[in-house]
């Protein structure tokens, strides 16, 4: 039975819908000779489009456009053939099963994609990129992507693998032939220098990859402060949303209400909390419990306040957070109630953003949300950016393992434990690199993917 890596597939690579046009692809060492079984006239082994007529048996089905990637010209590294025709979903429907009755399979969920990573042709790095450009949600997250596409990254991972062969080749040595002159010098002290080298790029990768992945996902603003401030109203009016239920009575807001905020570059994830008193009901607690734990993850706090309602012990909890202070119902007090407000003892130093949630009064806010997180420089930097959370993850654990070699070489550790960490750093690379992979890892990596790329 032939192995499933080197069977033929074929998947839609538009949506079966009607629409003007469908392509399909197949990939695999047979496509060129499963294709020509629809055709009077064969195809060429060349990478000319070429126009032709789909038959079954002697009757025609549509007449397409046959783009044919001969293997070290296509994306998947085998023989590829891309089939233009009209995009009737019953003519893209009759194409595939012809294809299948000839001898190709459906693909699988990024079979494409994952047989271009096992057979070279792109590393886990652009694989991630391909998918995550899909569904990027803002400019950024799309621009980091596409970057990733075009990006050397694969010369930057090779040439910290080879950095890390060179370290292994040398401890080997060491470690095998200890008898000879030669080897004296090979010590755990001289491989420092290429660590810390690698761990300085290693972790510029995290910074900025967790950065352009925060804009991404979202920054989470959390809006907190004593009950009847108008968190609500200020959830609502920023989102333009009737979100949370507003009303006069203390604690009518029970639980988290989450909206977003969209900029071209970055998502505000925006959280409405309860008011946090003293309270015997049960439901409120419960609210307010969720509030402090949401306190704990947010980037953003907006502590609202108004003339008469400043909870100091609120804001004593926050204030080593980053946070604004944010001045609520401007509306309802005099220009000396505001500037008393931005005198108060307690305020020296902070952020005070006077608006009017009611009023939609809010565009100091707006203006600081953009100069606070309307950045992309990084994706200026010579680095990959990683926005695949499991990727990431392995460049996490390349970081925590040199630091373990580092650690280890300063206090002492012969040199056969270090070769030991040099191959866990290695097999890392080597994941990363489609040099060696675990098969189930790489299918759930791939799972996650469109049909038919």
């Amino acid at each position: 039975m032939k192995n499933k890596l080197y069977e033929t597939i074929v998947a839609p690579a538009t949506a079966l819908v009607n629409q003007t046009l469908g392509v399909i692809r197949i990939s695999g060492d047979d496509s060129f000779c499963i294709i020509n079984k629809l055709f009077k006239k064969e195809i060429n082994y060349s990478s000319k489009p070429q126009l032709r007529i789909i038959y079954d048996e002697d009757k025609v089905v549509d007449e397409v456009l046959v783009i044919p990637f001969p293997n070290k010209n296509s994306f998947t590294g085998e023989d590829v053939v891309e089939i233009n025709c009209h995009g009737g979903k019953i003519v893209v429907e009759k194409i595939l099963s012809l294809i299948i009755k000839n001898g190709a399979r459906m693909a699988q969920k990024g079979e494409f994609s994952k047989r271009a990573y096992l057979n070279g042709k792109i590393d886990l790095i652009k694989a991630d990129s391909i998918n995550e450009l899909i569904f990027s949600q803002n400019e950024v997250q799309a621009s980091f992507n596409a970057k990733n596409l075009v990006f050397k990254n694969k010369k930057i991972l090779r040439e910290m693998k080879n950095i890390i062969i060179d370290l292994i080749s040398k401890s080997q040595t060491a470690i095998d032939y200890p008898e000879y002159e030669e080897t004296e010098s090979i010590t755990a002290e001289s491989f420092k220098d290429d660590l810390l080298k690698l761990e300085k790029i290693i972790e510029k990768i995290i910074f900025y990859s967790n950065a352009a992945n925060k804009l991404s996902s979202g920054i989470n603003v959390v809006i907190v402060g004593p009950p009847n401030v108008g968190k609500s109203s200020l959830l609502n009016s920023l989102i333009n949303e009737q979100k949370a239920i507003v009303t006069d009575v203390e604690g009518t807001t029970r639980d988290i209400v989450e909206g977003k905020l969209y900029y071209e570059n970055f998502v505000i994830n925006i959280f409405d909390t309860a008011g946090i008193r003293k309270s015997k009901n049960k439901v409120e607690q419960i609210g307010i419990e969720k509030t402090q734990n949401k306190i704990k993850e947010a980037d953003v706090i907006f502590f609202v306040i108004n003339k008469d309602k400043i909870d100091h012990k609120i804001f004593s909890d926050i204030k080593n957070k980053k946070h604004i202070v944010v001045l609520n119902k401007i509306d309802e007090l005099s220009k000396k109630d505001i500037e008393s407000m931005a005198n108060n003892e307690i305020f020296k130093n902070e952020t005070i953003i006077n608006v009017s949630a009611k009023n939609n009064k809010l565009d100091n806010l707006f203006l600081y949300l953009n100069n606070e997180f309307n950045s992309n420089t990084f994706i200026d930097e010579e680095i990959p950016l990683i926005s695949n959370i499991d990727t990431l993850a392995k460049f996490k654990r390349i970081n925590e393992n040199i630091n373990l070699l580092v650690n280890n070489i300063k206090n002492g550790f012969s040199i056969d434990i270090i070769n030991l960490d040099l191959y866990n750093v290695k097999t890392l690379l080597d994941e990363l690199l489609g040099d060696s992979y675990d098969d189930e890892i790489i299918d759930n990596i791939f799972q996650k993917y469109c049909l038919g790329k």
